[in-house]
């Protein structure tokens, strides 16, 4: 989706914020049961019954655990999506100046001191970028692929 609209950004920042309380919730929800449950827990002379509150506190944990996970990629996520966006608005803007014909004069790397022909034309810069664009795409829609394979749509 490429667009500069405000308000298309403002509800897709209050839709990743709203998801993440969403799972924030629901995490907090199913550490919150199992320690209940495990306080009020009342062992019986039925093995049926003693097996089946394991099983649930098991099930509360893995689904604890699993709310965390998710958590803890919640900054990746939103790390990707601000620098996909950066990328394509640089994008954009190489190919308005490819448009009217101009260069690109590149800033020397910090990390290499040594200047040597820093003036590149317009379409290698743009190659360049639409290479980056290319495997950015390719690791997000792998990204995709897993989640869906697992069973999470978000």
């Amino acid at each position: 989706m490429a667009t500069d609209d405000p308000l298309v950004l403002a509800y897709a920042e209050a839709s990743r914020e709203s998801f993440s309380k969403f799972i924030f919730y629901f995490t907090g929800l199913a550490f919150t049961l199992l320690g209940l449950s495990v306080q009020t827990a009342a062992f019986g002379t039925n093995v049926y019954g003693n097996v089946a509150e394991l099983v649930g506190w098991l099930l509360l944990l893995i689904s604890g655990l699993v709310g965390l996970g998710r958590l803890g990629k919640l900054p990746a996520v939103h790390h990707t999506a601000a620098e996909k966006e950066q990328i394509r608005a640089t994008l954009e803007r190489l190919q308005e100046i490819e448009i009217g014909g101009g260069t690109i004069v590149a800033a020397p790397d910090p990390l290499n001191f040594e200047l040597g022909s820093e003036v590149q034309s317009i379409p290698q810069s743009a190659q360049r970028l639409r290479a980056l664009k290319e495997i950015e795409y390719k690791i997000v829609s792998e990204e995709l692929e897993k989640r869906r394979s697992l069973g999470n749509t978000w």
